[in-house]
């Protein structure tokens, strides 16, 4: 059986050194992409475009960021997604002297509210935010120096503190990949919480109607139609381009989080992602199955030796990305983070393929 440990930890060795790589491989485009910016995207080509639906008690540091702002993009486009508590009337007693326009949308869920805004704004460029985001006041005078491009994913960050930096730590593991895979290929991944498009590019490829039916994902979708369209796409980590969000504020949110992430995932149909993920299924798999025999065996060599390199080889991987965000103390819980994965990921896969979840007091469709 040492024979099997050795030959899984030396595989696994070469896919992170392949990984790191990647990593490094994107660092370097963007650094080479950061030269040749001599253009940007003037803010009044941009309007903002803020789903929401009953967050009266999580849409005030939005509210305070838009207030803070040293500059403003052309309109803000708030879409009510019939909410039943007084978050409009937040919204119109905090920017009441703001660009902002209030619609509510002609359908239900996420998607249908950023269809209504999307139709409702006449500038070049979108940009999606959550209503329970915040970010820095210098935001939207970094967001203008952007170079034009179909799209740009930017950075989306977390505060956490004590236990719940698992929370934290777990989405910039997915991140660390996506960066690997862009520096490759493309990004596999992106986020409606903060994401710069073109609209002509939208109306394009958009394929929202199509996927109508799936509550959630319209982030997924809308990389998975820019990528098979080959469009020019953007992928960053500048701090002073994140917006921060909370976390999950339990366990049962942040599983119900998950799995609605992976239920989504194979209509997307995004090939690269799937074998992306399939490989890490296999490989954490492989490292349950052999984490749990030589526990059985009491074999403490074994069981140090596997576990020493998944975290080594782990840590290789991200640190360039951690230190990139500023959130090198993340990496101090990895070792706990790493017992408890494949537990989580198991648990996860039973959970998106027998539960229904619900969302905003909607059921999650697929």
């Amino acid at each position: 059986m040492m024979d099997v440990v050795i030959t899984y930890c030396a595989l696994y060795t070469i896919l992170i050194i392949f990984g790191r790589i990647g990593i490094s491989r994107h660092f370097r485009r963007r650094r080479k992409q950061q030269v040749k910016e001599d253009s940007g995207i003037p803010l009044t080509m941009i309007s903002v475009i803020i789903p929401f639906r009953n967050e009266e008690k999580r849409i005030i540091p939005l509210l305070t960021s838009i207030l803070e702002s040293d500059e403003l993009p052309a309109r803000f486009i708030f879409v009510d997604d019939h909410s039943t508590d007084n978050t409009i009337q937040q919204i119109r007693s905090q920017l009441s002297n703001y660009p902002i326009t209030l619609l509510t949308s002609k359908g239900a869920g996420k998607k249908a509210a950023l269809q209504t805004g999307i139709a409702h704004a006449e500038t070049a460029y979108l940009l999606t935010l959550d209503a329970d985001v915040a970010f820095h006041p210098d935001y939207f005078t970094a967001v203008k120096k952007l170079s034009p491009a179909d799209m740009h994913i930017l950075p989306v960050q977390m505060s956490s503190r004590g236990w719940k930096q698992l929370f934290e730590l777990d989405v910039y593991m997915v991140n660390s990949i996506n960066l690997a895979v862009d520096g490759y290929s493309r990004p596999i991944a992106a986020s409606g919480a903060n994401l710069l498009f073109s609209k002509s590019a939208f109306e394009e490829v958009g394929s929202y109607l199509s996927h109508a039916h799936i509550s959630s994902g319209d982030d997924q979708f809308l990389l998975a139609d820019f990528n098979h369209a080959k469009k020019n796409i953007s992928l960053h980590t500048e701090a002073i381009l994140s917006v921060q969000t909370p976390v999950p504020e339990s366990f049962r949110e942040l599983i119900n989080q998950r799995v609605r992430w992976i239920q989504k995932t194979p209509a997307v149909r995004d090939s690269l992602a799937l074998k992306i993920g399939a490989i890490q299924v296999v490989m954490t798999l492989l490292f349950l199955i052999l984490a749990v025999w030589s526990i059985y065996q009491y074999n403490a060599l074994l069981s140090t030796l596997l576990l020493g390199t998944k975290i080594k080889t782990d840590h290789f991987f991200v640190s360039p990305y951690f230190s990139s965000i500023k959130k090198q103390g993340l990496l101090y819980w990895l070792p706990v983070y790493e017992l408890l994965f494949p537990f989580y990921m198991l648990l996860l896969a039973i959970l998106s393929l027998f539960f229904q979840l619900h969302w905003k007091g909607r059921p999650v469709d697929r």
